[in-house]
């Protein structure tokens, strides 16, 4: 049982050194999703896999990609990306 707890402990510890690679990746890159409370969220891992696929993302992508929860801070990141 010890074994398991420490090789879970492990795995979650990767996990999370994992998602910060990716942020401070797209932080160095001007990319800021850090208005988004998870960068492994729906609406976050979709814009990721937009602007993998397409090169950049575009505010209509943005609009698509949002859901109700993340409508409160729309604005804000819309903002943010009319900045850079």
């Amino acid at each position: 049982m010890r074994d398991l707890t420490r090789y879970r402990n492990k795995l979650i510890q990767h996990t999370a050194s994992e998602k910060n690679r990716i942020m401070r990746i797209l932080e160095t890159c001007n990319i800021k999703l850090s208005v988004m409370s998870h960068l492994d969220g729906a609406v976050a891992t979709k814009l990721i896999d937009l602007l993998i696929d397409k090169g950049h993302v575009t505010m209509d992508d943005i609009l698509v990609c949002a859901i109700k929860d993340l409508k409160p801070v729309l604005n804000l990141f819309i903002r943010l990306v009319k900045a850079l």
